[in-house]
């Protein structure tokens, strides 16, 4: 799943301007944008980044951060759309191969250097569940429904890849759990399938030898990226941060 499209809220309480864009086009709004400069400016910066994502990909980081600097001077009256249906007033803009261009405006900006580049969220250490107790609130608590298909899993092959392994550790790092949770620590671990069930388009028979037990660290780190990290991958960084 899109990160930009996960964290969007996050974002905008930054200030950030995110936008959708399955297709080539997408449109900026002057409101939204005026609120977004006013918030990013609160917090010191100069303007908030222009996130462009899409949903139809199946890449995590198939998204562009833009900064304030690079598309601001494309957002002027003259390049404004008024609706002759309504009267309302946007902007127009594509993004095509890297290359971004607003409507009544000649020629492109190459913004592929932006592409997959870490959202603000990321390079400031801050999630959606990671909220700064001093000074700050936030609204929570919205009711609204969600609905997204999802891969089943077979809860019994993971149950006997647990019951059979020789030890509860992760394949990864080697915590134990058995040292840590005793008999409790079937209950804590979790498996990993080495092939990701979202790379696959039908059913598929899983093996004990396609799982791996993973602590829940190391699984994380694991879906960081897409597709996701070997787990040799990510015992190589391990040792590259031993000291």
């Amino acid at each position: 799943m899109s990160l930009a499209s996960q964290a969007q809220g996050a974002l905008e309480v930054r200030g950030e301007y995110v936008v959708r864009a399955n297709t080539r086009w997408f449109a900026i709004f002057p409101k939204t944008l005026e609120d977004r400069i006013l918030t990013s400016r609160a917090e010191g910066r100069e303007g908030p980044n222009l996130v462009v994502y899409k949903t139809k990909s199946r890449l995590a980081r198939d998204h562009y951060v833009i900064p304030y600097s690079i598309f601001r001077d494309l957002l002027v009256d003259e390049t404004i759309t008024v609706s002759d249906v309504n009267g309302s007033r946007r902007w127009n803009l594509t993004l095509d191969d890297g290359r971004l261009h607003v409507s009544h405006r000649a020629g492109t900006i190459d913004v592929r250097e932006y592409y997959g580049a870490s959202l603000l969220v990321e390079s400031e250490g801050i999630s959606e569940f990671d909220v700064d107790v001093h000074g700050f609130s936030a609204q929570e608590g919205r009711p609204h429904l969600v609905s997204h298909l999802r891969r089943e899993r077979n809860r019994t092959i993971v149950r006997r890849k647990k019951s059979i392994a020789e030890s509860l550790s992760c394949e990864i790092c080697g915590f134990s759990f058995e040292a840590h949770y005793g008999s409790a620590a079937a209950e804590y671990c979790e498996v990993h399938h080495l092939v990701a069930l979202s790379e696959i388009d039908a059913l598929t028979e899983t093996t004990l030898e396609d799982l791996a037990i993973l602590c829940a660290n190391c699984h994380r780190v694991v879906h960081l990226h897409y597709p996701p990290y070997s787990l040799e991958e990510v015992r190589r960084f391990i040792r590259s941060r031993e000291v």
